[in-house]
């Protein structure tokens, strides 16, 4: 190995430490997973028999942003693991946009 020009000898070098190359999958470091089971288990619930109760819809807005730091290519892990990037936050160039729809339920609509 020691003969081969260093650029060659790169190459080799995760491979030998046990790495392989992947595509990273994108993880947020604000996610709260527990947070999120308890509002779908016990909040959600409760607004559903609400609006229900008071013949509401529940309307769902979203908002998600473009931005110039995308993170492509590859990443490496051990074997057997996929590579995880965390995204940056900070002030960055960025495009945001916001959705909106009401998405009727089906026993909504079969009541018409």
């Amino acid at each position: 190995m020691r003969d081969q020009p260093f650029c060659a000898r790169r190459r080799e070098l995760p491979q030998a430490l046990g790495l392989h190359p992947a595509k990273p999958i994108k993880k947020a470091y604000e996610q709260r997973p527990e947070a999120v089971q308890a509002w779908l288990g016990k909040d959600y619930p409760e607004i559903e028999q609400r609006t229900k109760a008071e013949g509401a819809k529940i309307h769902w807005g979203d908002e998600t942003m473009v931005v110039h730091t995308d993170v492509r290519g590859r990443s490496y892990a051990p074997i057997g693991k996929t590579p995880v990037t965390f995204a940056v936050g900070g002030t960055r160039q960025k495009l945001s946009m916001i959705g909106y729809h009401h998405q009727p339920r089906q026993d909504a609509l079969n009541d018409h």
